[in-house]
């Protein structure tokens, strides 16, 4: 342990194992047998007696390096939130007492976690990501990233498909309600729409199509979410409290189509906006109306200027319109209009009411995940 520049003790000999897991194959509460799989000498001793304190160890697997100093909010982070409620519940399962639904979800975690964080699986993601740059393979895994996201949002995830493999052991996803693959095909980086192949689940093909591990893989993790993940609810979906999970790569346009399908299919049409006039709704109301909801200085680097970012209540926008002002009292003309999506801009020439209020998730297997 070193100290860091907050005067914390940095802890570099990390467990991917918990001692207190690995307690419960210690006679002595010290030390436990291990087996050696490599050894580099016929002499060597293939089981042998090992520390607590130094089995599964790693040095330094999870120490950054920030301002100059090193942190382990890493190895803090699996403490608080995975092994000290998972060390708890075993003390109840020893005990015999019985489990609660919350008990059984930190269990799932804790599991989980445990082969996301061994050094193999690291280094297994580190020599992808050397191999192929494009295709970064996503250092924690779709299904760990919900839990962070519902934990940090509040909004819970049901994943509507689940990706067959990632990077470039990418086979394809499959449709959790119609039960069938999708298979993956290469479309040149983006350039080109591929076929797309349906196979039921239970066809005797997909043991080839996709390899029989990767079919047995997928029907563990499958069992996994009927039971850990939440029930789709189109209600829920609707009130903003249950976001759908999409997988796919938008690199190769692969599941692209399908998430637009099912986005048009939850999506609610343009909802009705308050006014001080009582509710303008979309559907009725013909005639033009919007509020500014921002207002954004200094956007362009070159000069001085100011945006209004403005929500289309009803009817059509048309560019170079006159409209009336409601606070000022007098018709100003929208000459300028632009649509923005991330550092880029493009001159619009009409617009529609409408806004979409329902949260989705499209996730890039084996890359950088994208909230949509």
């Amino acid at each position: 342990m070193s100290p860091n520049t907050n005067n914390k003790q940095v802890t570099h000999h990390n467990h991917f194992v918990p001692q207190f897991y690995l307690r419960n194959w210690s006679s002595n509460g010290n030390s436990l047998w291990d087996y050696k799989l490599v050894v580099e000498d016929d002499r060597e001793k293939t089981w042998r007696t090992t520390s607590l304190k130094t089995a599964c160890t790693w040095n330094d697997l999870y120490t950054q390096r920030t301002a100059g100093s090193d942190v382990d909010d890493i190895e803090n982070y699996f403490c608080d939130e995975y092994e000290a409620p998972a060390s708890a519940i075993l003390r109840k399962i020893s005990s015999g007492a019985a489990l609660s639904k919350n008990d059984i979800n930190c269990l799932v975690d804790f599991w989980l976690i445990q082969h996301f964080r061994t050094p193999a699986y690291l280094i297994k993601n580190a020599k992808l990501t050397e191999e192929v740059f494009e295709e970064i393979t996503n250092q924690i895994p779709d299904i760990v990233s919900n839990y962070f996201y519902e934990k940090e949002l509040g909004i819970a995830t049901c994943p509507v498909n689940w990706p067959i493999g990632s990077g470039k052991e990418f086979k394809g996803v499959f449709d959790r309600q119609k039960q069938e693959v999708e298979l993956f095909s290469d479309t040149k980086k983006g350039t080109s729409v591929g076929e797309v192949k349906k196979v039921d689940i239970n066809n005797p093909e997909i043991d080839w199509l996709i390899g029989t591990e990767a079919k047995v893989t997928l029907e563990e993790e499958i069992e996994l979410l009927d039971g850990a993940s939440a029930e789709f609810d189109q209600e829920m979906v609707s009130k903003g409290e249950l976001s759908p999970v999409f997988f796919g790569s938008a690199l190769t346009n692969f599941g692209v189509e399908t998430f637009l399908k099912h986005f048009l299919a939850m999506t609610s049409s343009p909802l009705p906006r308050m006014s001080d006039q009582g509710p303008i709704d979309p559907m009725k109301e013909k005639d033009f109306s919007a509020f500014v909801f921002k207002i954004q200085a200094n956007m362009n680097k070159a000069h001085r200027d100011r945006i209004a970012f403005m929500r289309i209540c009803s009817g059509e926008f048309e560019a170079g319109m006159n409209v009336y002002h409601i606070q000022g009292g007098r018709e100003v003309r929208l000459s300028q209009p632009q649509q923005m999506m991330a550092s880029e801009r493009k001159m619009i020439d009409t617009e529609h009411s409408g806004r979409r209020t329902v949260r989705y998730t499209f996730c890039n297997c084996g890359r950088i995940n994208n909230n949509q």
